[in-house]
C-alpha cells in the first residue's frame, strides 16, 4: 500500500456506533492502494470494486452506511460478476 497500514488504528474506531471511510481502509491494505470501484454513483452506501491483495485480484464489498435497495442491488449484481470471474 502507498500509505501506512499502521493508520488505520487512527482510521476505525473500537467504538462501534463511529462511521468511517471504507476508502480510506482499502487504500492502507490493497498493494500499490489501487482500487476499481464499481458503479460508485449508484447505491453509494455499498462500497464494491476491484483491488489486489498478495497480487491476487480480490473483489471487495465494502458496507459504508445503512443499506438501502439500490446498494442491495449493486452488491447483488457485483457478486455474480465476481463470480463468472473466478
Amino acid at each position: 500500500p502507498l500509505y501506512d497500514p499502521e493508520e488505520l488504528n487512527y482510521i476505525v474506531s473500537t467504538d462501534l456506533k463511529k462511521t468511517f471511510d471504507t476508502r480510506a481502509v482499502l487504500a492502507r491494505i490493497l498493494d500499490g492502494s489501487k482500487f476499481e470501484e464499481y458503479k460508485s454513483e449508484y447505491g453509494k452506501s455499498l462500497v464494491t470494486g476491484f483491488g489486489r491483495i498478495y497480487n491476487q485480484q480480490v473483489g471487495i464489498v465494502a458496507n459504508n452506511g445503512i443499506l438501502f435497495s439500490e446498494s442491495a442491488v449493486k452488491g447483488a449484481n457485483f457478486v455474480e460478476i465476481c463470480s463468472q470471474r473466478k
